[in-house]
């Protein structure tokens, strides 16, 4: 269990998860949809944005071994705060970093 914030200008490139499962819960109460931060994925077939979420106080995102790639846009004004979950597979581990 993990909390993120991140900070105006801030994004996460486009990765995908070495776990086997994540939940993203977004904690900000107040949240512009121009703030950006939004958690995109990407079709694997043609790469190209298959399905975006703008972080709503207390909604979440669950993915379960997928491996498909995905990203958090630029944050624009506001932090973005979000509580992150993982299920781990101990032969496997993470490489996201905070642009």
């Amino acid at each position: 269990v993990a909390i993120q914030k991140l900070l105006p200008n801030c994004s996460i490139p486009k990765h995908s998860d070495t776990c086997i499962g994540s939940m993203t819960v977004f904690m900000n109460k107040e949240y512009d949809t121009f703030n950006g931060g939004k958690f995109v994925w990407y079709d694997p077939e043609v790469e190209k944005v298959s399905y975006s979420v703008i972080p709503k106080w207390n909604c979440a995102v669950w993915s379960y071994n997928s491996g498909i790639e995905h990203e958090v846009t630029t944050v624009n004004k506001h932090n973005r705060i979000t509580m992150q979950f993982f299920i781990w597979d101990n032969k496997k581990d993470a490489k996201v970093q905070v642009k």
